[in-house]
């Protein structure tokens, strides 16, 4: 671009005049931004503003690569963390598996607290086995009940034999054989053995292999269900004759006890005869 010397262009006044477009000429090779070299106030793109264009231009690319290769997950650089990461996320799901497996057993052990069965100190009135003797039936025939109890046509001597062989064995809750046996593990053994019939597992739930009865309509081999403190059903046993039943107590072990005592009168549920 060539321009006038500035003293030429001094006014009268001493002052500068404003240029005219007849000032401002196009070098040669040159072109103007936008328009017709004509065009007043639009002035020529130099080379250096160009370059300058250029180079701000190739800076903000680098500055996009180098903020891309930074944050690129799997760089070699990153890769240890990306381990350790992925390795922190599985000890994480461990973590909660377990979290959430004692949660589990909590909620278990709080279930089982509300139908657990309760000590009960009493005396029983069989707490051992008992090696009966013949007895002598009205009519002079013998007769022989394995728990020496007065014996009667219609005894079953199977139910008798069984309960008698489990006479002594410990209380054990969660036990189901000699070493420590429960009430619900106790009855289904026997009821397994003598009858041929496999009943739930808990108390409770044995509640649905039998039709209620009252306490007047028992009879040889009828459930007894019993319920605890929190009016939960937690005890079972087995109706013999004469208000005497068989259970696995928490104080006795298997044994026979009256069914007419305060704690079991007072916290009787129902009788259940086993469906067939």
């Amino acid at each position: 671009m060539k321009i006038e010397n500035r003293k030429s262009r001094r006014g009268s006044s001493g002052r500068w005049a404003p240029l005219s477009p007849s000032d401002i000429s196009p070098r040669d090779g040159e072109q103007w931004k936008v328009g017709t070299p004509q065009s007043f106030g639009q002035l020529p793109l130099r080379r250096g503003a160009v370059e300058r264009g250029k180079r701000k231009e190739e800076g903000e690319k680098r500055k996009v690569f180098r903020v891309r290769q930074h944050h690129f997950p799997f760089s070699i650089f990153h890769f240890p963390l990306s381990i350790f990461l992925f390795l922190l996320t599985l000890t994480g799901c461990e973590t909660l598996r377990g979290f959430m497996a004692r949660d589990l057993e909590d909620e278990d052990f709080i279930i089982g607290q509300l139908y657990a069965d309760e000590r009960v100190d009493e005396v029983p009135v069989i707490a051992t086995p008992v090696q009966a003797k013949p007895q002598s039936k009205a009519d002079g025939s013998d007769c022989n009940n394995a728990l020496g109890l007065r014996c009667e046509d219609g005894d079953n001597a199977a139910l008798y034999e069984a309960v008698n062989s489990w006479l002594g064995v410990p209380y054990r809750y969660g036990g189901t054989d000699r070493s420590g046996i429960d009430c619900s593990a106790f009855v289904g053994t026997v009821y397994r053995q003598v009858y041929g019939k496999t009943l739930h597992r808990t108390a409770n739930d044995m509640l649905g292999d039998v039709t209620l009865i009252g306490k007047g309509d028992l009879r040889e081999g009828d459930l007894l269900f019993f319920t605890n403190s929190k009016g939960k059903v937690s005890h079972v046993g087995i109706y013999l004759k004469d208000n005497l039943f068989a259970h696995s107590s928490t104080s006795n072990g298997v044994s026979v006890s009256r069914l007419d005592t305060k704690y079991w009168t007072n916290h009787f549920y129902k009788g259940g005869r086993v469906k067939n």
